[in-house]
């Protein structure tokens, strides 16, 4: 079994849930980066395609 952190699964089940949606970006930031100190964030960028 293989699990998913909580963005990973999230925009997966949009994905699947809304078949126009295709992914054109993601990211995420840890607190501990010295270059770019934040919180710890995940993100998707998400387009409709139809």
């Amino acid at each position: 079994m293989t699990y998913k952190t909580g963005q990973e699964a999230f925009c997966g089940e949009i994905m699947d849930r809304y078949p126009d949606l295709r992914l054109v970006d993601y990211g995420f930031a840890y607190r501990r980066d010295p270059s770019f100190p934040q919180d710890d964030i995940t993100w998707s960028l998400l387009e409709k395609t139809a």
